[in-house]
């Protein structure tokens, strides 16, 4: 009989091994199924039961596939089960090994709303790495057929959410330089831009709409007036900048980037406290960073909406599961790219032509796909460490 290399037996120890060394309050009984579901919802790759029963059928082929699928049921929805404690502890041990390879010491934080249908509304913040965006914080509320639907907007949440992550980063290292990027659903929340840089003095780019009233001096001969970004003059296939406009009545000092290009149908707008020759490029970040995440915890990679979860704790969990594999797989896919020699046989192409075909989300999960129970043997570390890509 063949050697096999990476079973689910020994995935289950070194998962349980790692995450009992994360969360030491995890009883036994909690780890043993965690580190069996874990897998089975990477294997997977999707947040329907069924799908994720299918690589347990084989571990429990004593028991009915439907009592599987009623273990699945109460090990989420179980009140002392908490992965979100979990997840975020899992967040610490990353940042405590991460080292961003920049001379700058930029880090990039991209924010946004995720919606699972009308169930449930998701907060998310995301580092990026590379091309690709790494959930390092997220908030989970009601959606929109709740009537308490509305707390993931709210000024405080969102607030509070940035002032962890920014003590979390600086913990790490004060040195780190932070700017938070955001669509323009944030563009008009000024009480938010003034909490970044007065009271957290971090950077930010957000984009914006056009019908800011500023206070604008046309000429240097003429008097300063109120009109709207909108009017201001701009090139018609180039960025214009602006520094130190006066937004609103209150006169909030800020940059303005009016961004315009063949590929732009309308001007983009961007409000910043940094450069404005800087903002387009660093806004371009966000694309690549949190849009990714939610891709692939969707359409491309878990299909988050085919799950029939009604309860928000036990969603809450299986979204903290999810986000712990999507971090798992980024982390083996940053190995990959970082130890490219190690793994040149491993029978799939990442690059063409030097460019990524391959995202690290994608290149991670291949790889731990590849090694699962795998006559050959491939090296895959269980450690959940980070590289900045």
């Amino acid at each position: 009989m063949r050697k096999l290399y990476n079973t689910f037996y020994d995935c289950v120890n070194n998962f349980d091994t790692f995450f009992y060394k994360i969360d030491n309050s995890l009883t036994k009984n909690q780890r043993n199924f965690l580190s069996d579901f874990f897998i089975a919802i990477t294997y997977s790759t999707s947040c329907n039961f069924n799908k994720i029963a299918i690589p347990l059928a084989h571990k429990y082929s004593s028991i009915k596939f439907d009592s599987i699928l009623k273990r699945i049921s109460r090990f989420l929805n179980n009140d002392k089960n908490n992965f979100h404690h979990l997840f975020d502890n899992i967040i610490k041990y990353i940042f405590s090994n991460y080292k961003v390879s920049h001379e700058d010491n930029r880090i990039f934080i991209s924010f946004d709303h995720m919606f699972v249908k009308d169930k449930f509304t998701i907060f998310m913040l995301s580092l990026k790495v590379g091309r690709q965006g790494f959930p390092i914080y997220f908030k989970v509320f009601d959606g929109k057929n709740s009537p308490n639907h509305g707390g993931a907007f709210k000024l405080k949440n969102i607030k509070s959410s940035l002032f962890y992550i920014h003590n979390l980063i600086k913990s790490f290292n004060s040195n780190y330089n932070i700017v938070f990027l955001a669509d323009r659903w944030f563009g008009n929340y000024f009480p938010l831009f003034n909490f970044i840089n007065n009271i957290l003095h971090d950077s930010f780019v957000f984009r914006c709409k056009d019908n800011f009233k500023i206070f604008y001096q046309p000429t240097s001969e003429s008097h300063k007036i109120w009109t709207t970004i909108h009017d201001l003059p701009s090139m018609k296939y180039h960025s214009t900048f602006y520094s130190n406009l006066e937004f609103t009545k209150k006169k909030l000092i800020y940059n303005l980037t009016i961004c315009k290009s063949d590929s732009h149908k309308e001007r983009w707008f961007l409000i910043s406290n940094i450069d404005p020759t800087r903002a387009k490029k660093f806004y371009a970040y966000r694309f690549g960073g949190i849009e990714t995440i939610f891709k692939n915890q969707k359409s491309n990679g878990f299909y988050l909406e085919k799950t029939g979860i009604k309860s928000l704790h036990a969603f809450d969990n299986l979204y903290s599961l999810t986000c712990i594999s999507l971090c798992y797989c980024i982390g083996l896919g940053t190995s990959v790219s970082k130890n490219s020699k190690v793994y040149k046989n491993i029978g799939f192409r990442t690059t063409k032509n030097h460019k990524r075909i391959l995202s690290l989300f994608h290149t991670g999960l291949r790889l731990f796909l590849l090694a699962f129970n795998s006559p050959k043997y491939y090296k895959i570390p269980f450690n959940f460490i980070l590289y900045d890509s």
